[in-house]
């Protein structure tokens, strides 16, 4: 009886953790599981509201763009033409450049792309480095769809502020969607602004203090050349000098006289005490004769001699 009421226990309490466990699932199924599936579609809803404003904003950017691009364009391309070129001529002539001029202005006939329409031409002018900067910057400050697409600067003079033949080569641009008008601004009281903010003019002053169109070098002056020693008559001797050799120094009672022997020629010359010689371009007269050495006078200094030395290597005394 025991054993079998244990038995039921058992059962009834396995009946129970199944009717628990079924519970929960069941319990689950009906109200956490379309909580969760809400949840998660609340978040891809999200996602997608969030993808659609960012579009939006993205729209909203680009429109306006568009609006200051249509602003900024140049009106269609015959007006733009008409406008154009005065325009560019009375800037010149404002930033002080002299004998003004536009030629080659043309537009395209198609439009490029099917979404904007290019004019092209070339400014000549001629001014100071200053003024063509006064241009360039007033140029790019004007706002309209436009650039400098080349520039060639020519100085015939290089010193102090010369004057430069200017050709430059700019481009403007038309688009197809921009609103038609007869004027170059689409306000004349409100111009646009530049696509990018350009510096201020005076930052420009280090091009114009440095004008690569003046020349700098400065003429190394040559120092003044000191005036050569006159040469001694033992340096202004010829070449032929250095074969002509005291080989000799001889004793003859109480009389004694020298050998001079030139080399080149084998010749012998005498000396003696008082006598004069004139040998390899050397003239003087002999003043004393010694054991080793001759003491001669040559243009009224003495030199020494030695045996067994040449002319050329004479010692003044």
């Amino acid at each position: 009886m025991m054993k079998q009421s244990r038995e039921k226990l058992l059962l009834f309490a396995f009946v129970g953790i199944l009717a628990v466990w079924q519970g929960q699932a069941l319990f689950h199924a009906i109200f956490i599981a379309p909580r969760e599936q809400r949840e998660i579609q609340l978040g891809l809803l999200n996602k997608d509201v969030t993808k659609l404003e960012l579009e939006q904003r993205r729209f909203e950017n680009a429109r306006t763009y568009l609006k200051e691009l249509q602003n900024r364009s140049l009106p269609a391309v015959p007006v733009a033409q008409s406008q154009y070129q005065p325009w560019l001529i009375e800037l010149a002539t404002q930033s002080k450049l002299t004998g003004v001029s536009v030629e080659g202005l043309t537009g395209t006939a198609q439009p490029k792309g099917g979404t904007y329409y290019s004019i092209t031409g070339t400014v000549i002018a001629r001014g100071t480095l200053d003024r063509i900067c006064d241009f360039l910057h007033a140029f790019h400050q004007a706002g309209l769809l436009h650039r400098i697409t080349g520039i060639k600067l020519v100085a015939t003079k290089h010193e102090g502020n010369p004057a430069i033949d200017a050709t430059i080569s700019v481009e403007g641009l038309t688009l197809v969607n921009s609103p038609s008008r007869t004027t170059l601004f689409a306000d004349a009281k409100n111009p646009p602004k530049p696509g990018v903010p350009l510096k201020d003019r005076k930052d420009f002053d280090s091009i114009t203090s440095k004008n690569l169109f003046v020349s700098t070098y400065k003429p190394v002056k040559a120092p003044e050349k000191t005036p050569e020693r006159p040469k001694s008559p033992i340096e202004a001797l010829p070449d032929t000098a250095e074969f002509v050799y005291l080989v000799a120094s001889l004793a003859s009672g109480a009389e004694r006289d020298a050998t001079l022997f030139d080399r080149t020629s084998a010749k012998e010359t005498k000396l003696t005490a008082g006598s004069s010689f004139n040998i390899a371009g050397l003239s003087g007269k002999v003043v004393s004769i010694h054991d080793d050495y001759v003491v001669v006078e040559v243009e009224g200094d003495k030199w020494q001699l030695d045996l067994g030395k040449n002319l050329r290597q004479m010692r003044k005394l």
